[in-house]
């Protein structure tokens, strides 16, 4: 009986240790300036951080000097970046006015971004540098 016992605490505590390691892929925190022809943008700009291979992808609001910082973390990988327009969906506008005409058109969708960025496990500091339209 006595090494039974000893088996379950055994057991118990192995089962312990090994419920207190991480759970799920590294990720990381990302955060930074976004900087549009060597200045902040002049309107809010949505970034995305989109990663179709692996499922992942986040997004931040730039503040009036450009910083942004992504609204959850993401793992660890390379990411696409782009940029988009903030539209007020409560008014009607039009295909034009959705535009972020201040980026290139290259940085305006995933497909075309050539903006590739790394996410490292814990937090990043990552800039963005665009050229003006």
């Amino acid at each position: 009986m006595k090494s039974l016992t000893h088996k379950v605490i055994l057991t118990l505590a192995l089962l312990m240790l090994v419920g207190c390691g991480e759970s799920g892929p590294p990720t990381g925190t990302v955060s930074g300036k976004v900087i549009i022809g060597g200045a902040a943008p002049k309107e809010p700009v949505r970034v995305q951080f989109i990663n179709s291979i692996i499922g992942q992808g986040a997004s931040a609001t730039t503040t009036a000097d450009g910083s942004y910082k992504l609204d959850r973390p993401v793992q660890v990988a390379e990411y696409t970046v782009y940029f988009e327009k903030l539209v007020d969906a409560s008014e009607q506008v039009s295909a034009k006015d959705e535009l972020l005409l201040t980026v290139p058109r290259t940085y305006r969708n995933e497909a075309s971004s050539p903006m590739k960025k790394k996410v490292e496990k814990g937090a990043n500091t990552i800039d963005l540098e665009v050229p003006s339209a």
